[in-house]
């Protein structure tokens, strides 16, 4: 799954012997489950709710999949596709606006798109609503965390942490999920043994410090696409709440090892200023914005959240 960025272009490729892309793009096959044997499922309880309201797979009903190791200055070609599927799932439901979700960094790959591809008059014509599940436009400490320090890999043993750090440290979307400014203004992150300070004004350094040159050439590369502002379209922020998650993180022996963490609330893996980015969009737009917290509902578990889906259902008129 490694990746190569070509700081020339600004765009990535697999590396040699490597062939990956998306497959089944507009069909929720792409995205019902992660494995042939349907055991670990991804949109599968949200695609089953609606297609018991009348929902058609490919008709109605489609999918959007992406590459999200790449970083957002890779994205044009991903967001021509997606124009081009909402514009056909339009025309095919007798001109019917259509409905968006995502989970968490889908978030900011559409929030990109919708600011930066298409206008107003683009969206107000072919966008019904946007529901964001778990959305990390404020981006998250374990952004950092993962791409400098053997010790975030996943209670994965030294062998597979390495392996796993290596991997993970070339794809820009990581990068892309560091705390915002926006969000977070000079809020400490990560804290060295030599007592420096990293914050998102300075990440770009903690990478260098890191010794992930490339890293910090895609922070140098992407720092104007991680501003997400209002969408200018009806908005359901769904997100959880009252979880333990990491704020500050503090290195002995270089980054090799997190000795202390402070936590504050969150939904586990974005904090709370993270996930309430999308609620001050009210403030920015005419369009409603809509926010659903929903108590100790993990990040990822939007996907399986049963409020969350009644919500989502309801959103649409169901």
């Amino acid at each position: 799954m490694q990746i190569e960025y070509d700081p020339s272009t600004m765009l990535y490729s697999d590396i040699e012997g490597v062939h990956t892309r998306v497959s089944g793009y507009g069909n929720i096959s792409a995205v019902d489950f992660v494995d042939d044997d349907d055991k670990y499922p991804i949109w599968h309880y949200y695609i089953q709710a609606l297609i018991s309201v009348g929902y058609t797979p490919g008709v109605t009903l489609r999918a959007a999949p992406y590459d999200w190791r790449q970083g957002p200055t890779a994205y044009l070609d991903e967001f021509q596709s997606l124009k081009e599927l909402i514009e056909d799932t339009y025309l095919i439901n007798g001109n019917t606006s259509v409905a968006i979700i995502s989970l968490s960094m889908g978030g900011n790959f559409f929030i990109l798109f919708c600011n930066t591809y298409v206008s107003q008059a683009w969206k107000t014509k072919f966008l019904h609503s946007y529901t964001s599940l778990s959305g990390a436009f404020g981006g998250s400490t374990y952004g950092a965390t993962t791409t400098i320090s053997l010790s975030s890999s996943y209670n994965l043993d030294e062998k597979y942490s390495i392996e796993f750090q290596e991997m993970v440290s070339t794809f820009g979307s990581v990068y892309w999920l560091l705390p915002t400014e926006e969000a977070f203004g000079d809020s400490v992150f990560i804290i060295s043994q030599d007592n420096e300070y990293f914050s998102p004004k300075n990440f770009s350094l903690l990478m260098e410090k890191a010794n992930l040159t490339m890293g910090a050439q895609m922070v140098q590369d992407m720092k104007n696409l991680r501003n997400f502002s209002a969408p200018g379209i009806p908005v359901n922020c769904i997100y959880g709440y009252n979880i333990s998650t990491l704020n500050i993180a503090y290195f002995s022996q270089g980054f090799e090892k997190q000795f202390i963490n402070t936590t504050s609330d969150g939904d586990g893996t974005c904090l709370h200023e993270s996930l309430v980015v999308c609620e001050g969009w009210a403030s920015e737009q005419s369009e409603p914005v809509n926010a659903f917290p929903i108590a100790n509902m993990v990040h990822g578990n939007a996907l399986f959240n049963s409020d969350a889906i009644v919500i989502f259902l309801k959103s649409l008129g169901f």
